[in-house]
């Protein structure tokens, strides 16, 4: 799987909440290949996936898929529970 990043993306990782969970790619490619929970956003015709980072957050990562190529849009941890639904 060939994974892409928008400008916004790359430029979260040095982002103090991201550097706060030393998130980096691997971590990315990580939660895509084996995520906690998938979901679609239709409105915006993105997908994300839920990764449990600790006990009280997981990661949620945007990104949409267009000829077997994955382009991340953007990622963020969050409190557990604010996303899933």
């Amino acid at each position: 799987m060939k994974i892409l990043y928008t400008k916004h993306a790359l430029e979260k990782f040095a982002h103090p909440d991201i550097e706060k969970f030393n998130l980096n790619e691997a971590d990315i490619k990580n939660a895509l290949e084996n995520p906690d929970h998938h979901g679609v956003e239709a409105l915006r015709g993105v997908e994300f996936i839920l990764k449990n980072l600790d006990s009280r957050h997981t990661l949620r990562v945007i990104y949409k898929v267009k000829s077997s190529i994955i382009t991340v849009i953007t990622f963020y941890p969050g409190r557990k529970g604010r996303y899933e639904k």
